[in-house]
C-alpha cells in the first residue's frame, strides 16, 4: 500500500518565541492524496525536486478503480486517500534492499538497480514493459498529441482532470491543515500556562501575529467561501460550509469551549463569508441574544462595525477584523480552559487533605 500523509500520521514541526521562550510545536498533515506522474518518471520543478530518490513504484493505471482517482492529469495524477499495490506493480529500488521491499510487499515484483538514486531506471523499464514513454514537464507531457489523446481518454472513461492545486481537494487539506495547527497552538499555549488572565490574551496574541502564527492568519480561511465553486462534491469542505463546524469540533475534543455567541456568529460568516455581508445581511448575522455579556457584544460590533461599514470592500480590512475576533474567541477559550483545568486540580488538592 502507498499510504498519504494523513494516514502515515505525518507531522509538522514549528518554533515560536514567547515572552523571550522558544516553544516546538507540531500538527498532523490533513493531505489524504497520493500522487504519480503518468508513463514518466515524477519532473522536478521550481516547487519540489524529486531527483534524490531511492524507489520507484510503476502502477498499471488500469488497476487503480476509477473511483479512487481525484483528478487525472499526465503530470500529476492524484488519488483519493492510499492506494493498494497490485500484483501487476513494480518497485525498483536498491540492489541491497530488494530481500528487505519483497518482505514487505509479498504481491508485487520488486527490481534492484546499482546506483544512488532511481533517477533514469523508470523510463527504459517501462518501455520494456510494453507502454509509452512520455516526458512530462511542469505542467503536462512534453508532446502535445500524446497529451491531446490522454484527455479525450480520460473523458471516455469519465475521469475528472485537474491540477490538484486548483481542486477543492487541495482546498480542504490547507483547511484542515489549518485547523490541526490552531488546535495544536492553543494546547501550547494552554499546557505552557501563557494565557492564565484576561490581560495576557492581547499581547500573547500580538507575539503570535509578530511571529506570523497569529490564529487570524492560520485560520483565515474559516471565514471564506469556497475558490471551487465549479468543481465541488457532496464530500468537499468549505464547498460546502463545514469547516467551522469542524474547527469547532476538534477545539471541544481537546477541551476549547469557544462561547456560544461567537459559535453562532462564525457559522453564519461561515454561510456567506466576510466578504459578502452587508448592510442587507447585517441584522441576520449579528443579531445578539439579550444574554451575551458586554465583552461579547463589544467584540461582535466592532467586528460588525468593519465587515459591514465599507461601501468598497476592502478585503485586507475585513480580513483582519476577522482575525482579530477570531483569535479573542480562541484566546478566552485557551483562558476558560486553563480555569477549568485549575478548578479540577484544586478539588483533588482538597479532597487529598
Amino acid at each position: 500500500m502507498i499510504r498519504s500523509s494523513k494516514d502515515s500520521n505525518v507531522e509538522y514541526k514549528k518554533s515560536i518565541t514567547i515572552n523571550g521562550v522558544e516553544y516546538e510545536y507540531s500538527f498532523k498533515s490533513a493531505r489524504d492524496t497520493v500522487h504519480m506522474a503518468m508513463n514518466d518518471e515524477v519532473s522536478s520543478h521550481m516547487y519540489g525536486s524529486w531527483d534524490d530518490c531511492k524507489y520507484s513504484v510503476l502502477i498499471p493505471f488500469e488497476d487503480i478503480p476509477n473511483e479512487k482517482i481525484g483528478r487525472a492529469a499526465p503530470m500529476d495524477t492524484f488519488t483519493r486517500g492510499s492506494i493498494e499495490l497490485s500484483e501487476n506493480t513494480w518497485i525498483l529500488c536498491p540492489k541491497n534492499e530488494v530481500d528487505r521491499l519483497k518482505t514487505f510487499n509479498p504481491k508485487v515484483h520488486v527490481l534492484g538497480y546499482d546506483g544512488e538514486n532511481v533517477q533514469g531506471f523508470s523510463q527504459p523499464f517501462l518501455t520494456q514493459l510494453g507502454y509509452r514513454a512520455e516526458d512530462v514537464g511542469m505542467w503536462n507531457w512534453q508532446n502535445d498529441e500524446s497529451a491531446r489523446q490522454f484527455y479525450e481518454l480520460m473523458a471516455r472513461e469519465q475521469i475528472k482532470t485537474g491540477t490538484h492545486t486548483y481542486t477543492y481537494f487541495h482546498e480542504d487539506e490547507q483547511m484542515l491543515g489549518a485547523i490541526n495547527q490552531a488546535v495544536s497552538l492553543s494546547k501550547l499555549l494552554r499546557d505552557n500556562h501563557l494565557i492564565t488572565n484576561p490581560e495576557d490574551i492581547e499581547n500573547i496574541m500580538k507575539q503570535l501575529e509578530d511571529n506570523y502564527q497569529g490564529f487570524g492568519f492560520i485560520l483565515s480561511g474559516l471565514g471564506e467561501k469556497s475558490q471551487m465553486e465549479g468543481d465541488l462534491e457532496p464530500q468537499s469542505i468549505k464547498g460546502n460550509h463545514k469547516q467551522v463546524d469542524i474547527f469547532l469540533e476538534e477545539m471541544k475534543k481537546n477541551g476549547f469551549n469557544i462561547s456560544d455567541i461567537y459559535q453562532d456568529i462564525m457559522r453564519k460568516l461561515c454561510e456567506i463569508s466576510i466578504y459578502d455581508c452587508n448592510e442587507n445581511n447585517s441584522d441576520i448575522i449579528f443579531s445578539l441574544p439579550e444574554e451575551v455579556s458586554e465583552e461579547e457584544r463589544n467584540t461582535i460590533e466592532e467586528l460588525q462595525a468593519v465587515l459591514v461599514s465599507d461601501k468598497w470592500i476592502d478585503y485586507n480590512k475585513k480580513r483582519a477584523a476577522f482575525g482579530k475576533f477570531i483569535s479573542k474567541a480562541i484566546g478566552n477559550a485557551i483562558l476558560h480552559s486553563k480555569e477549568r483545568e485549575f478548578s479540577k486540580r484544586e478539588m483533588q488538592e482538597e479532597q487529598s487533605i
